[in-house]
């Protein structure tokens, strides 16, 4: 569970949930490259969007206690709501570095990403980019170009008796970049810092109770030197329950994230009337078993009740379902396969639509 551990950790620099899974990190020793196709589809009435993506990432340890890894996702999408969009290309290009020290307690994070991805798009493109974007269809790579960013971040876990706590904070830089192409001005993002608690308590012999809350804040963004928004900081509350046995292995997560109200305006930015951030609450879980010494079998229950803003809409209600296998191939190749099926509803303001959606996953670890 060390090296879990170190994964889930590095999330919260990245400005994600963090779940302590031990009392120290460790980091893996071998080599090895990840990739496989994935695609995800929606149908809301004669409205369908479609997204594949070929995620590519390389793991390189360098030493015990430094890891480094490179990750790039080239994409095609399709649009089809009034008139056909595609909007397809590289990714940004992002690299990491963990580096593990003081007894194994402490975790130092760097990454960049690297503006490789199609950035300046069409005012057609930009339509198709704001339907990726949305969150309750959590699309696989929900933005291809970005501009240039740097993270860092500190990690620290300790142990007392049975409890295990963990405390993180971050600080993420973004930099400028143009975001359409018919304009001629730079538009720059404001910075985030994070702060997080992750608690770890075993119940029983083996099972676990986890518990992480991240705080985040935002910086304001600007046009020309202008200030013309800014997030509203977020709350995030996650908690999860892994109850292993001798023939099935059950994992149960809950995550609810509130928002304060935006800040909008030029210059002098003030808060928005209402609140535009509804409540997000995600729901997941998950039965693996063993099929054969090589082969594990999974099956999920994976769910979205998102709240509608103070303005009425943006709420969903979206229940997902599947499973799939993990299969070892050899000594240094393994195999996974994932499959859901959507169903649900997303409130536009204007109505209710009814919306389904299938995910097809796939996966290979290839160790050098």
């Amino acid at each position: 569970m060390k090296h879990f551990s170190k994964m889930i950790l590095l999330t919260v620099i990245c400005g994600h949930f963090l779940m302590a899974q031990s009392d120290g990190f460790g980091l893996d020793n071998r080599p090895f490259m990840t990739g496989g196709p994935a695609c995800l589809y929606w149908q809301a009435k004669s409205d369908r969007a479609f997204q594949f993506v070929i995620p590519v990432s390389l793991v390189w340890p360098v030493n015990d206690r430094l890891t480094l890894d490179v990750t790039m996702s080239p994409s095609a999408n399709q649009i089809n709501t009034s008139k056909s969009t595609a909007l397809s290309g590289l990714s940004d290009s992002r690299v990491r570095g963990a580096y593990v020290f003081g007894d194994d307690r402490f975790l130092l994070t760097c990454g960049l990403n690297l503006p490789t991805g199609k950035s300046k798009l069409t005012w057609d493109e930009l339509n198709a980019a704001n339907v990726l974007a949305m969150q309750p269809l959590d699309f696989i790579l929900p933005v291809l170009g970005q501009g240039l960013e740097c993270n860092t971040g500190l990690v620290m876990a300790q142990r007392f008796k049975k409890l295990v706590v963990g405390f993180g904070a971050g600080f993420l830089y973004r930099g400028k970049y143009r975001p359409y192409s018919e304009s001629d001005y730079d538009y720059d993002p404001g910075e985030e810092v994070s702060v997080s608690v992750a608690f770890d308590f075993p119940i029983g012999r083996q099972n676990k109770f986890m518990l992480d809350l991240i705080y985040t804040s935002y910086g304001a963004d600007r046009a020309e030197g202008t200030d013309v928004f800014q997030a509203g900081a977020r709350v995030t509350a996650q908690a999860g329950v892994f109850l292993p046995s001798e023939y099935v292995d059950f994992q149960v997560g809950i995550c609810n994230r509130w928002r304060a109200k935006n800040k909008i305006g030029s210059e002098e930015l003030t808060p928005e009337r209402l609140n535009s951030n509804g409540n997000k609450l995600d729901l997941l879980s998950m039965a693996s078993m063993p099929l054969s010494r090589k082969t594990k079998l999974f099956a999920l229950l994976d769910g979205k009740i998102y709240s509608n803003n103070d303005y009425d809409y943006g709420g969903a209600t979206i229940c997902g379902f599947g499973g799939g296998f993990t299969r070892i191939v050899s000594q240094n190749v393994q195999y996974q396969m994932d499959m859901r099926l959507y169903v649900g509803s997303l409130d536009t303001g204007a109505e209710k639509v009814n919306l389904t959606g299938i995910k097809f996953l796939t996966g290979l670890v290839y160790s050098l």
